[in-house]
């Protein structure tokens, strides 16, 4: 497997991905990219598995609108989601294959955050912060759940416990 860094500051780590089976994956493949070393991972997952067909990553054929309450004007806004990554894994019958858009996050932004234990100004800022962005990735993925299964794509949110599991465990 080979890539380009382009970035590595603490753990945000961002590049371009070669893959070795260039023919499965839907886009242009001299700029795949990758946000994050779960991301690299899952698109390493996706190049070397067997039962996965066709992946992408970002395509524009992915976006999810959404409504979210604008607090400051009391509307609602709408906004568009890009959900990382969409693959097609074979079943039991080779004329169908599953479908799924998949969106990579960190274990701790998919649960709701706990009050801080401290009542300082900064960890209630931030217990705020935590707040604010689980509620918007939960309507964004209540949003996406339901776009998508009208189109018979079902859509996950993975964390790193997928890449824990994943030896390359077949659990879709």
């Amino acid at each position: 497997m080979s890539y380009n860094k382009l970035q590595f500051n603490g753990n945000y780590h961002q590049g371009l991905f070669k893959p070795i089976n260039p023919n499965k994956y839907i886009g242009n493949i001299n700029i795949i990219k990758y946000n994050s070393s779960w991301e690299l991972k899952f698109m390493q997952f996706c190049d070397m598995t067997v039962d996965v067909v066709k992946w992408g990553s970002e395509l524009d054929i992915m976006v999810v609108p959404y409504e979210l309450p604008d607090y400051k004007t009391n509307t609602k806004k709408i906004h568009r989601y890009y959900p990382d990554f969409y693959m097609e894994i074979k079943t039991p019958n080779p004329n169908i294959y599953r479908r799924y858009v998949i969106e990579i996050k960190p274990h701790a932004e998919t649960i709701k955050p706990t009050p801080p234990k401290t009542l300082t100004g900064k960890a209630l800022e931030s217990y705020e912060y935590k707040v604010k962005m689980f509620t918007k990735n939960v309507v964004k993925w209540s949003y996406a759940k339901e776009y998508f299964k009208r189109q018979n794509i079902e859509f996950r949110v993975l964390d790193e416990t997928f890449f824990d599991r994943c030896g390359y465990v077949k659990i879709f």
